[in-house]
């Protein structure tokens, strides 16, 4: 992913246990480490791996919402 020049969005659930939060953490890290400011990391507390709450209650609409406008933004359409 480094060496992709477009920009990434990722999103990562604090409780997810399939994706483990420190993967996505040391992504973010590497790409700061490179100077590469292409990646937007967004970190969604308390959430599962299907972005649901303690209370199961799903967030992924808000989820999958959120960086579709975020890719509206950069492709400069919104």
């Amino acid at each position: 992913m480094l060496d992709v020049q477009v920009p990434i969005y990722v999103a990562q659930s604090t409780e997810d246990m399939m994706a483990p939060l420190v993967s996505a953490q040391k992504l973010q890290a590497d790409f700061i480490k490179r100077g590469k400011k292409n990646l937007f990391y967004k970190e969604y507390k308390g959430y599962n791996h299907e972005y649901k709450d303690a209370a199961d209650k799903s967030h992924l609409v808000q989820v999958i919402l959120e960086a579709i406008r975020w890719i509206l933004q950069k492709r400069k359409i919104f």
